[in-house]
């Protein structure tokens, strides 16, 4: 019984640093689908390119408006909180 009560311990201490699909940190419940697809990409060392992923309007060009989506838009308070906030800033 002691050792089920230290691994039950040891489990609820070490849950936040678990790697759930290769995401170290899961993303607030607040951020919008292309925020957390954005986050999911960064969080794994990969690039998050709008442009090469399926449902964000493939390949446009930042010099035209026509073409772009609400779905592109990333907001000023995601990127503050994953470039100046822990546990995202260094995760």
């Amino acid at each position: 019984m002691r050792r089920l009560m230290i691994l039950v311990v040891a489990v609820f201490l070490l849950a936040p640093s678990i790697v759930l699909a290769g995401v170290k940190y899961l993303p607030p419940s607040v951020w919008t689908p292309q925020e957390k697809w954005v986050w999911e990409q960064v969080s794994q060392g990969e690039i998050a390119d709008f442009n090469k992923a399926k449902g964000y309007g493939g390949k446009l060009s930042p010099r035209k408006s026509e073409g772009w989506k609400e779905n592109r838009i990333i907001r000023p308070k995601f990127l503050e909180t994953i470039l100046l906030q822990e546990p995202y800033q260094n995760a």
